[in-house]
């Protein structure tokens, strides 16, 4: 990248923003489990789960992720992967306690890639942002999830195309297959868990990444994403 396009990646993912507005699909929970401030009308609602964003997947950005993850320029976490952090830091900062209080230390959770997008890339793009970041490599375990094959949902595993051309039940369906490993299970019983993946599209994948985690015992406070797609944009498969 030219130093004019990383300077205008940088500025468009200075100030991660809730983006929760933009998911339609993602799960529903009350607010009494959040550590955020409910206001007071909203006690007795459920709301959707917070998800940060580091920037709009739109222009620069869209373009660098997809050369990232399409085109394997892995150099590209260099930029990539620091916005990420800052999404991830700005979510800390706002899902846990204050300062004085306990703050629990929470297990960084992505979706596993399909086999699909295994055989295409040569690298996973999540963990390989993640690489670029060593105050968070700790807390982020790997093999903690994994893709269960079964002949009703092979063609969810295999990937039959673009997250953004299945509808919400197509894209939730597809992800039925996702359980936790025999390490996941060990690690994630009553672990406090913030879930992260590169784009957020309908909510779907985080929706059903928050059922397999908190089945498995674990306490979900919120997720964060490298980018937020808005209607009207069009994304590769996230996973």
């Amino acid at each position: 990248m030219c130093s004019e396009c990383i300077d205008d990646l940088r500025l468009r993912v200075s100030r991660p923003f809730r983006a929760e507005e933009a998911a339609e699909s993602l799960p529903l929970v009350p607010p009494e489990s959040l550590i955020l401030p409910a206001p007071q009308e909203c006690l007795d609602a459920l709301v959707p789960l917070p998800v940060y964003s580091a920037g709009v997947y739109d222009d620069v950005l869209s373009r660098t992720l997809l050369a990232f993850k399409e085109q394997e320029y892995i150099r590209l976490r260099r930029v990539l992967g620091p916005a990420l952090a800052g999404s991830i830091r700005a979510a800390l900062r706002d899902l846990l306690p204050p300062p004085g209080h306990r703050r629990p230390r929470l297990l960084l959770v992505s979706p596993p890639p399909s086999l699909r997008a295994r055989l295409r890339r040569s690298y996973q793009p999540v963990p390989a942002l993640m690489a670029a970041e060593p105050r968070l490599r700790g807390s982020f375990p790997s093999g903690v999830l994994r893709h269960r094959i079964s002949g009703r949902w092979s063609t969810a595993v295999l990937g039959s195309g673009q997250q953004k051309s299945r509808s919400a039940l197509q894209r939730r369906m597809g992800e039925q297959i996702l359980a936790p490993t025999r390490r996941g299970r060990r690690l994630l019983e009553n672990a406090d868990v913030m879930i992260v993946d590169d784009v957020l599209t309908t909510g779907a994948t985080i929706h059903h990444l928050y059922r397999v985690l908190t089945e498995a015992g674990a306490r979900v406070y919120g997720a964060a994403v490298l980018a937020a797609v808005y209607r009207g944009d069009s994304v590769t498969d996230s996973a």
